[in-house]
């Protein structure tokens, strides 16, 4: 059920290279089709869906641009008024993706400069046997890199194989919400701290059971401790761990500051993002909630890459999402630098809990302690620990980039880009896998 009968209008565009693949993203996200060939977009191409984002109701009209230099002069009337930008490389191309950098100073030339933005590498099409399927040129960890860089968020999609194609354009339209909701708070909560209207607003609601928790609502607000880096810092935390622990409650809660009894069941990834003040640094967070069924994790895998922190999830009343801990840090160590940080939370540690708590406190925080993670007891339904366990692990995603700037890239070889091979620590392939 929608929050209110407004209808949110957002203004999506398109950019980037001609033939990376503008159209047919569009075409498989609002028709769900897919044509191997199409024509050139000669101007700009337009079409409409609407669909709902944490329960508002969003009608995205998505502007396909030309990606043709000679068509420039036309496209750049189309930056005005826009909320999100779509800009796009292809995997097989790697002039596609030495231009991006083009079409970033184009946005920041005609657009505002808090427009939301994702980078997308199309084409990543799933091996076939097909002898004219072009080899990837652009590896994941260069364009995952390249992303952190410019504080984008990343998907690589393939238009053939609907692989991600709403997965992106849902991250981007929630990002234009966000940014929207957050304006509108602002002209109704003017701040003069520099606080964010949205954290104003999840603050004062922390603040209802402020005699019940003192440390709460400052929970966001540190002193400045160590030299600040420059500008925001975007951070990728996930929550994993098996399906009904309360991954979705627990996002929901921290962002929205609202508990929902009945969730349907995540499918794929869930996304939302929520700007705080860390220890003098400003974090943006963006936190994704990964599936827990088994059937799921082929999707969610891919999610681990480029994470900055890992909240692990386990239900104090459900015996076995604790036994299956293991499988879930051996998952993550599996996928992610073994420098990302990681903490564990028991959910559903409700006053009321009628089901009763199975994981004993002190059980839970040996294992803990053994694993070396700071460890909280969280109730989603009553805000307990919820703002404490989020706060925690952006500290310490913190901590890990002012240590290791370039944390969670690899450490060792270099990967060079050009437009028909790609040289890995020195040794010539013609392609470049993730």
């Amino acid at each position: 059920m929608a929050r209110s009968s407004e209808v949110f209008h957002f203004k999506i565009l398109i950019i980037g290279e001609s033939s990376v693949g503008k159209s047919s993203l569009m075409t498989r996200f609002v028709d769900e089709t897919f044509q191997p060939s199409f024509v050139p977009t000669i101007g700009v191409d337009f079409k409409v869906r609407t669909m709902m984002i944490d329960d508002y109701q969003c009608k995205v009209q998505i502007w396909d641009t030309a990606g043709q230099e000679r068509f420039r002069v036309i496209t750049t009337t189309y930056y005005r008024d826009a909320a999100g930008v779509l800009i796009v490389y292809d995997v097989t191309n790697g002039e596609s993706f030495f231009r991006i950098r083009r079409w970033i100073d184009e946005i920041n030339k005609y657009c505002d400069e808090n427009i939301a933005k994702v980078l997308i590498g199309n084409k990543d099409d799933n091996p076939s046997s097909d002898s004219e399927q072009s080899p990837k040129i652009v590896s994941t960890a260069d364009a995952e890199q390249y992303a952190r860089q410019m504080n984008l968020t990343f998907f690589e999609t393939s238009a053939k194989d609907n692989k991600n194609v709403n997965e992106a354009f849902y991250a981007l339209t929630r990002l234009a919400l966000h940014q929207r909701l957050n304006a509108q708070a602002m002209a109704h909560h003017p701040m003069t701290n520099g606080t964010s209207a949205a954290q104003a607003i999840r603050l004062k609601g922390a603040g209802k059971s402020k005699k019940k928790n003192k440390k709460h609502t400052g929970a966001c607000y540190m002193a400045a401790t160590t030299k600040n880096l420059e500008g925001v810092q975007t951070f990728k935390i996930l929550i994993i761990g098996d399906s009904g622990v309360g991954k979705s409650s627990l996002m929901v809660r921290f962002v929205d500051d609202i508990f929902t009894a009945a969730y349907i069941t995540t499918i794929g990834v869930d996304f939302k993002m929520s700007t705080i003040n860390v220890d003098g640094h400003q974090c943006r967070i963006q936190i994704w909630d990964t599936a827990g069924q088994e059937r799921f994790r082929v999707i969610t895998s891919t999610y681990y890459r480029g994470a900055d922190g890992v909240i692990i999830v386990y239900d104090v009343t459900n015996g076995d999402s604790f036994a299956n801990l293991k499988d879930w840090i051996t998952e993550m160590e599996r996928h992610c630098d073994k420098t990302v940080p990681k903490i564990l939370v028991g959910n559903k540690d409700d006053n009321d809990n009628e089901l009763g708590k199975v994981v004993l406190t002190s059980d839970a925080r040996a294992y803990a302690e053994q694993k070396g993670l700071p460890f909280f007891e969280t109730s989603a339904k009553d805000n307990k620990n919820i703002a404490e366990a989020f706060n925690e692990i952006t500290r310490l995603a913190l901590k890990r980039r002012l240590i290791q700037p370039n944390s969670g890239q690899p450490s060792t070889g270099t990967t060079r880009i050009g437009s028909k091979r790609t040289v890995v620590g020195g040794t010539q392939k013609k392609c470049c896998t993730s």
